[in-house]
């Protein structure tokens, strides 16, 4: 062998001793790696000083940059049955297991489920219990602290770590359920039947505005105003016939010197200032006739179809239009 293939030859060696079990099978960027091996490196020596809470917190962020990897689920399965959390430790025990076999580590492989098999004895049970005829709903998601459940898993007792948990539950077109529950201890068994919320009905379209008055209050108005406009009839009417009685025998006459104007006698001069006063008021009457048969005819127009219908509902105040030999009103009721 050359110098240069023995040197190369060591180097390659080196490099593998180097490489944690938690790389071996995985395709990771080396600089993943790198970092996982170091925060490994940290748990390690953690563990070894008792520090198992924080080797924890490291092992978790290694099982996240390197999630293929044997040895960091192996460590973290230790580090989480030395702070008692069997149900996460039977999980990750499992999981480098799996690995192991994949990686053809048949006696690795055969270790973790040893392990595996051990906390299984000792660890807390929860059994999510879902009825036969809710199993074959369409979304229905199950989930323990946040984590969907996969249907296989439904009415099987699960390990789970001690202390307390969320469950929830989710389907399309209903209230989510939250039920919190506590695990007391090692060995503990809990069933939790799974219940979906009830169904969320649609918001109804927002009612148009009730305004029950409107209507009567414009019709009320256009009978104001044609009663103003009869007035104003009348009265143009009287201013006429007035001006005709000063007229007649002379008792008013029209005279065009110094300026055109009308000479009225003792008599003729109070009927012609009544014919005026009667022209005036005809002409105040239509004016005030024609705006209130205008507003009256908008505010009919402009009412909302369903006001008679929503007072009716929600015992409103309705009123309607009263007219009597006393004048025209709006009246109102319960």
């Amino acid at each position: 062998m050359s110098r240069k293939w023995f040197v190369a030859w060591m180097i390659s060696l080196f490099v593998a001793g180097v490489r944690p079990a938690l790389a071996e099978g995985t395709h990771v960027d080396p600089v993943i790696l790198e970092a996982a091996q170091a925060l490994y490196n940290e748990a390690a020596q953690l563990l070894k000083e008792g520090k198992f809470v924080a080797a924890c917190v490291k092992l978790e962020r290694v099982v996240e940059l390197v999630p293929s990897g044997v040895g960091g689920h192996a460590k973290l399965a230790e580090c989480y049955e030395n702070v008692g959390r069997l149900g996460s430790a039977w999980e990750h025990y499992t999981t480098a297991e799996t690995q192991a076999y994949r990686n053809g580590q048949v006696p690795r492989a055969n270790q973790f489920g040893e392990k595996a098999n051990d906390v299984a004895t000792r660890v807390a049970r929860l059994t999510l219990v879902v009825p036969k005829e809710l199993e074959g709903m369409d979304g229905l998601t199950v989930l323990i602290d946040g984590k969907p459940q996969a249907k296989t898993l439904w009415n099987t007792a699960q390990p789970v770590d001690n202390g307390n948990h969320v469950i929830e539950v989710k389907a399309p077109g209903r209230q989510t359920v939250t039920k919190p529950v506590v695990i007391l201890s090692s060995g503990f068994y809990l069933n939790v039947g799974v219940v979906p919320g009830r169904i969320i009905f649609p918001e109804p379209p927002p009612l148009p505005p009730v305004r029950p008055w409107q209507k009567p209050l414009g019709w009320t108005t256009v009978a104001m105003g044609s009663a103003s406009l009869i007035t104003s009839g009348i009265l143009s009417g009287m201013a006429v016939n007035k001006a005709n009685a000063s007229n007649v025998d002379g008792h008013c006459t029209k005279v065009y010197e110094p300026k055109e104007e009308v000479r009225c006698d003792g008599l003729g001069k109070p009927l012609r200032d009544e014919a005026n006063d009667f022209a005036h008021g005809a002409t105040a009457t239509v004016v005030a006739g024609g705006v209130l048969a205008a507003g009256g005819l908008i505010l009919v127009l402009t009412a909302p179809k369903s006001n008679k219908d929503a007072s009716k509902k929600t015992g409103a105040l309705s009123f309607s239009t009263t007219i009597s030999p006393m004048g025209i009103g709006l009246q109102g009721a319960w």
